[in-house]
């Protein structure tokens, strides 16, 4: 069998992934980045607003997936 130039199926097949999943991968660090480079409009330091004596209640999370390597 003669050595092509050209990538076979399942080659060309990984090395698609392999950039798919390094672009997703960027876009997500970018999202990232631009959450945790976001200047908040609310001053944290300012005296003024409502200061509530306590908090209570419950956090839910729907929708949310995890992904291990």
């Amino acid at each position: 069998m003669e050595d092509s130039p050209f990538l076979d199926h399942d080659q060309w097949t990984v090395n698609l992934l392999q950039v798919c999943l390094h672009l997703q991968s960027r876009v997500t660090a970018a999202k990232i980045f631009q959450i945790i480079d976001h200047k908040p409009t609310v001053d944290r330091n300012s005296e003024s607003g409502l200061e509530l004596d306590s908090v209570s209640g419950q956090v839910g999370l729907k929708n949310v997936d995890f992904l291990y390597p």
